[in-house]
């Protein structure tokens, strides 16, 4: 058996969750979407990025990779529309 490592980083999600306080919640995904606010820890950790934020819709990139393998070595995925 062949061992994987993945190393990434993330920004401190206290500035985050400070603004998520202030803002409403499109404002908020709007200001990650440009890049006025880090995206969220966890977006690191699984691959994901705000593509679109508009009022009554989200688009969510996600690139799939190994190290999200399920044991039938594919990747899950979930396509949501409202």
């Amino acid at each position: 058996m062949t061992v994987q490592a993945r190393t990434y980083t993330w920004e401190d999600p206290v500035g985050l969750l400070e603004a998520g306080r202030q803002m409403a919640g499109l404002d908020l995904l709007q200001a990650i979407q440009r890049g006025a606010l880090p995206h969220p820890p966890i977006c690191a950790t699984i691959g994901l990025r705000f593509v679109e934020v508009a009022d009554g819709r989200v688009a969510i990139l996600f690139d799939p990779s190994e190290h999200q393998y399920n044991p039938h070595g594919i990747v899950h995925h979930l396509l949501v529309d409202g």
